[in-house]
């Protein structure tokens, strides 16, 4: 193939060819796609004579024919006096645009949404609503509102979320590779077409298009302008690397929100992966307690189902609550340690009397003390039945102690391995 793509570059220096009025700055004669071949010229007799003067000599030389069954010859402004003598002369037949190639429409018009690569907001949604539904209920069909909205799910677990990837976010950054590869002028056909095509030696910040352009190349142009501050000197970022879709999309997302202070207490490395989702909801207060559930329309269900005194909310059930508190006594009893006026995961991380592995060590049981606490809850609404204050520690020992054998014991302090050992965990 690389012998036809020589002959064909030596005849179109000849004056019986003409190229394609859209490919004549490119001098762009032919494309080849595995064992596909699109070949472009002016719509006349002699160019397309000349093209098959070429195949001539390629046939001769490889032995390699055209498929005239497989082959067909696309007009466009020309004659149908020229149309029949070259389909009479070429033995091809007529074939029409749009074509499909590889399951994709080639039209010489503007396409369609749903005829090309960049994602349209239709797709985007359902691949979207497909993620919340898996997320929140294991299935793609979940018509209950969500506990927390999307666009939380989607921030960084630094900033409360979830570290989700946001698949519309996500889509703009990966379009913006096509803005690197324009902005650093990336040895591709598709840069060159661009640019002898649309923006005609125009700097790409200058550049905008007009109303007769492609939606594909627009929606490019809108993600080059959500870009244009992420250049410097015409440099991704003001250095000389390569653009990544993952460096977009971090790029795209900077700064939308601080810094939450919870994140070592749900994100904490003793944590199980159920607990770390549970502490998620309670930070924010998302859980279903009765109090969401009133404001939401559904009807009183009366107070407290643990203590049957107070009103439920986070606040009385995970830190005022009577059931709640003889579980943190029995957990700090067992610890051997004096019970804080009011424990919490975060308190614990702050004990500077013991060192960085325990408090994070205490943190995951208090999240774990937590967890068990709302599923006590969930058990005593359903089933009526208060499970005992020794058995959610009992749970809790158990889940810690299998936990921390799950764990590599390098370079935890030796002292921190008596301490632990001397309360069962190890």
């Amino acid at each position: 193939m690389e012998y036809l793509s020589r002959l064909l570059k030596e005849v179109c220096t000849g004056p019986r060819f003409s190229y394609h009025s859209l490919c004549r700055g490119l001098k762009l004669t032919h494309l080849m796609f595995a064992d596909d071949l699109l070949l472009f010229c002016k719509g006349n007799i002699a160019s397309v004579f000349t093209i098959f003067e070429v195949f001539s000599s390629f046939t001769k030389a490889s032995g390699l024919q055209i498929s005239n069954e497989k082959s067909d010859i696309i007009f466009n402004g020309i004659s149908t006096d020229v149309e029949r003598d070259i389909l009479m002369n070429t033995g091809f037949k007529k074939g029409s645009l749009p074509f499909k190639y590889l399951g994709v429409n080639i039209s010489h018009k503007r396409l369609s949404k749903a005829q090309i690569f960049i994602l349209p907001a239709g797709v985007m949604d359902k691949i979207q609503a497909l993620c919340r539904n898996f997320l929140w209920e294991g299935i793609d069909d979940y018509s209950k509102a969500p506990l927390v909205s999307w666009k939380t799910v989607c921030r960084s677990k630094e900033t409360g979320g979830l570290g989700v990837i946001d698949s519309k976010v996500w889509n703009i950054a990966a379009v913006g590779k096509l803005v690197w590869w324009i902005v650093s002028k990336k040895d591709h056909l598709w840069i060159l077409w661009i640019d002898n095509i649309y923006m005609k030696g125009k700097h790409w910040k200058e550049y905008s298009p007009s109303n007769s352009s492609s939606w594909a190349w627009r929606k490019v142009c809108e993600v080059k302008t959500r870009f244009r501050d992420a250049y410097v000197d015409d440099k991704w970022l003001g250095k000389d690397g390569e653009y990544s879709i993952k460096d977009g999309y971090n790029w795209l997302i900077q700064d939308q929100n601080s810094r939450v202070s919870w994140y070592h207490v749900v994100w904490n490395r003793f944590n199980t992966t159920s607990h770390c989702f549970n502490s998620w909801l309670i930070q924010q207060n998302r859980l279903l307690t009765l109090d969401r559930l009133t404001k939401m329309g559904i009807p009183n269900q009366g107070n407290c189902f643990m203590c049957a005194v107070h009103q439920e909310d986070h606040d009385h059930l995970f830190a005022k609550c009577i059931y709640s508190r003889h579980c943190y006594g029995r957990l700090f009893d067992w610890l051997q340690i004096r019970m804080p006026g009011n424990p919490s995961p975060g308190g614990m991380l702050k004990l500077r009397k013991y060192s960085g592995f325990i408090r994070k060590l205490l943190s995951a049981l208090m999240v774990a003390t937590q967890y068990q606490i709302w599923y006590a809850r969930n058990t005593s609404r359903v089933n009526h039945y208060v499970i005992h204050p020794g058995e959610i520690i009992r749970t809790v020992r158990q889940g810690c102690h299998l936990k921390l054998l799950s764990c590599t014991k390098e370079g935890i302090k030796q002292e921190d391995i008596i301490w632990c050992r001397q309360r069962g965990l190890l």
